[in-house]
C-alpha cells in the first residue's frame, strides 16, 4: 500500500460514519502528517474510487468520501492499513514491541478471541500505561473460561514489564450493540483512535456487517477509560 493510499484510509476510518469533503480530508492528512498535497490526494481518490474502495457523494460544490463497505476487498486494505499503524507505532518503541510480541504471542491461540485492539496507543505510551479491547466471539459458556486466562496472563506482563495495562473484554453481542447506540461509548469512541493489532479482518469484518445491516456507525473523538 503507497503512503497516500494508507494516509487516505487512515483517515477515513478514523472518522467513520462522517463523510468528507477532499479540502478537509487534505487539512485532517496534513494536520496528522505535518504536509499533504491536494493535488495528490484528489489524484488519489479518483484510483480509489474507481477500485470501488471509496464512494463520493454530492453535496452542494464539494464531493464527500466515505469509505465503500459494498466492496468486500475493502476489508483486506483496512487490515493492511492497521498492520502498517502498528508497524509505524512500534517501530522506535523497543519496551513495547516488546510487550505488544508476547500478547500476540500468549494470546494468538487463545479461544474465541475475535480482535485485539491498542486504545490510544501514542498518548498512553508516554504514560507508561497500555489501554487494550478484547474483542470475543460469541460463545458465552466458554468466554468465561477464556476471560479468567486473559486475566492471568495480563496481571503476569503487568508485572513483567512495570507498565499498567487497561483492559476491556467485551463479547460479540456487546460490541456490536454499543456500535448500534445512537450516544458516544468506549466502543465508538476506540474507532478514532485504535489499532487493531491482533486479527484485524475480523475486526472490519463486523463493523462491515453492521454497516450492511442498516447500521449507521459513526466514529466518536472523545477521551476514553477503558
Amino acid at each position: 500500500m503507497d503512503e497516500t493510499t494508507y494516509k487516505i484510509l487512515d483517515v477515513l476510518s478514523r472518522n467513520l460514519g462522517r463523510p468528507t469533503s477532499i479540502h478537509e480530508l487534505t487539512r485532517k492528512i496534513k494536520e496528522m502528517y505535518g504536509r499533504a498535497y491536494y493535488a495528490n490526494i484528489h489524484e488519489k481518490i479518483h484510483v480509489l474510487t474507481q477500485d470501488n474502495i471509496i464512494t463520493l457523494s454530492k453535496s452542494g460544490r464539494s464531493s464527500l468520501i466515505s469509505l465503500y463497505f459494498e466492496n468486500y476487498l475493502l476489508i483486506d486494505l483496512l487490515a493492511e492499513m492497521e498492520l502498517m499503524r502498528k508497524q509505524y507505532f512500534l517501530k522506535e518503541k523497543q519496551e513495547m514491541q516488546m510487550l505488544m510480541m508476547e500478547i500476540d504471542t500468549l494470546l494468538y491461540n487463545v479461544s474465541f478471541i475475535k480482535s485485539i485492539s491498542l486504545i490510544n496507543p501514542e498518548r498512553n505510551a508516554k504514560l507508561n500505561k497500555t489501554e487494550i479491547m478484547f474483542h470475543m466471539f460469541p460463545n458465552k459458556k466458554d468466554v468465561e473460561k477464556t476471560k479468567i486466562e486473559i486475566n492471568t496472563i495480563m496481571a503476569s506482563l503487568q508485572r513483567i514489564h512495570n507498565i499498567r495495562i487497561n483492559y476491556l473484554i467485551l463479547d460479540d453481542e456487546t460490541f456490536l450493540d454499543l456500535l448500534k447506540l445512537n450516544e458516544s461509548n468506549t466502543v465508538k469512541e476506540m474507532l478514532h483512535c485504535k489499532i487493531a493489532t491482533l486479527h484485524p479482518q475480523s475486526f472490519w469484518m463486523s463493523i462491515r456487517g453492521e454497516i450492511l445491516g442498516g447500521t449507521m456507525i459513526i466514529a466518536e473523538e472523545h477521551e476514553i477509560h477503558p
